[in-house]
């Protein structure tokens, strides 16, 4: 596959955050908020499908330019650039919409005092519960609906293009920076979220009120969610040094070091949250994560260990290119910055949808608002498009400095690879007689 294939992802998710602007930022607020202005409910549907549309699209594209040999590559290819084009859709608008309906019923409520304390604590530990269950669940929707249409388009348009060099040591790098990033985000969500379920229980249990989704939830999505991220990166790691056929020693190296390095990364994490919470191994879904994360840890160290039992291929260096390394270095800080506003996504939806109500429905508390509830959702919009947007300058930034270090070396290599003529002594007689070394 080649590396065009993650540019149609980029484009295509840019263009599809540009059309998916009015069914979530226009219109989804617009059903749960009165001061809202209004949308046409036909006009966001129609758009919502011809997101659809773009997404078998972009697959297909991405498809015909991959340079597969056959059909199963070109859905690979097309399931690539369609969860690109997903993911970006969900942190520009996607996560800010999934707080907005998951906090519809203090959102819908007003800018009011309760009739009741009890009233009010029950609509708060309902809004905590069902932003986080939602917040989440969205993002599994939109990486299905990228990998599902992304990869069908890829396969109703075929293979095509010059045949693709293998790039097993990318896929080998890029497996390592995402399993790293997981990894660290499933210490931090077992370390924060523990706390808000006891909460959040306690406050529904004295309020009489049976929510809509268990308040484990509320550690289950975010721990399982970059727990099986997590194994997802074992399992690139895994397949990519198991197809491998490294022709030089560097690249032998780099796919040995990242199938040991992933298979290890597992185990620290199992220790970690071991650490941090004892009860985890008493709850199926972070149970089933840890154990699904270290069967892929399993087959990438196994795999690793197989390729450094073959023979050695020559000491060769292969030549350093402009598009591997700008490629790298963005998809792994995209993978980084992705799952960073993934993780805090529920998070800025309380912060900025909920906690601002306390103060205007609790009655215990209840005061003037300072600010309508149209504001504080936009300040919610504004928020996380902008961290997606700030974060997409910052890579862009960064593939042009690594582009820069590139032709640096470059040129050094070809100063010193370039050969040296050797000026003619003063005692020479006539003719030339420089020569060239």
């Amino acid at each position: 596959m080649k590396l065009r294939v993650l540019l149609v992802g980029l484009v295509g998710g840019i263009a599809a955050s540009a059309v998916m602007q009015y069914p979530l930022y226009r219109y989804l607020p617009g059903k749960i908020i009165a001061e809202w202005p209004a949308a046409q409910s036909g006009l966001a549907w129609g758009l919502v499908a011809v997101t659809a549309v773009l997404l078998l699209a972009c697959g297909a594209l991405a498809a015909r330019l991959s340079g597969a040999s056959h059909r199963m590559g070109a859905f690979g290819a097309g399931a690539v650039a369609g969860l690109m084009t997903a993911v970006i859709v969900q942190l520009t608008w996607g996560s800010a919409a999934a707080g907005v309906w998951g906090g519809r019923e203090m959102l819908s409520f007003g800018m009011k005092p309760a009739a009741s304390e009890t009233i009010f604590t029950g609509m708060l530990a309902e809004a905590v519960v069902s932003t986080m269950w939602w917040s989440f669940a969205s993002v599994w929707l939109a990486i299905s609906a990228g990998l599902t249409l992304g990869g069908i388009g890829g396969y109703i348009a075929g293979p095509g293009g010059s045949p693709a060099k293998p790039l097993h040591t990318f896929w080998a790098a890029v497996s390592v920076a995402g399993a790293l990033t997981a990894a660290l985000s499933a210490i931090v969500s077992a370390a924060i979220y523990a706390l808000l379920v006891t909460q959040t229980e306690k406050t529904a249990v004295e309020a009489g009120r049976t929510l809509s989704f268990s308040s484990q939830s509320i550690l289950d999505w975010p721990l399982g969610t970059h727990l099986v991220l997590l194994a997802a990166w074992l399992f690139v790691c895994w397949l990519t040094v198991r197809r491998a056929r490294p022709e030089t020693a560097l690249a032998r190296g780099t796919l040995i070091s990242a199938a040991l390095v992933n298979g290890v990364l597992p185990v620290v994490v199992v220790l970690m949250l071991l650490l941090v919470n004892r009860g985890l191994f008493l709850m199926p879904v972070p149970l089933a994560g840890m154990a699904l994360s270290l069967a892929g840890g399993f087959l990438a160290v196994r795999q690793g260990l197989l390729l450094l039992r073959q023979p050695k291929p020559p000491a060769a260096v292969p030549p350093v290119t402009v598009s591997f390394f700008s490629a790298l270095v963005a998809l792994c800080g995209g993978i980084m910055l992705a799952d960073a506003l993934i993780g805090s996504a529920a998070s800025l939806n309380i912060v900025t949808l909920l906690i601002p109500l306390i103060t205007v429905q609790d009655p215990a508390v209840a005061g003037p608002p300072t600010a309508t509830m149209a504001a504080n959702v936009g300040v919610n919009y504004s928020l996380q498009s902008a961290f997606a947007f700030m974060g997409g300058l910052a890579l862009l930034g960064l593939m042009a400095l690594t582009a820069l270090v590139v032709w640096g070396v470059q040129w050094l290599q070809a100063r010193r690879s370039a050969p040296k003529v050797i000026p003619p002594s003063a005692g020479d007689a006539g003719g030339d007689s420089r020569s060239v070394v």
